[in-house]
């Protein structure tokens, strides 16, 4: 009898971190990709927010609740 844990086969590629940790300290250039993707999508919804403030609030007399 071995002492040693059954891994079933599988490898841990995911080193000495997980989850969140592991794509943002990693150097794999899919992981990179989408971690840009992810960012340009958020500072897409950010301009569009700031441009929907700027025009609500561009009206004479106007105001967020009416």
């Amino acid at each position: 009898m071995s002492a040693a844990a059954d891994t079933h086969g599988h490898d841990d590629h995911q080193g000495a971190y997980g989850g969140i940790m592991r794509r943002i300290t990693t150097t794999n250039h899919k992981d990179i990709g989408t971690l840009h993707l992810v960012f340009s999508l958020t500072m897409l919804f950010v301009g569009f927010a700031d441009i929907a403030c700027e025009f609500l609030f561009s009206q004479p007399g106007s105001s967020l609740w009416s």
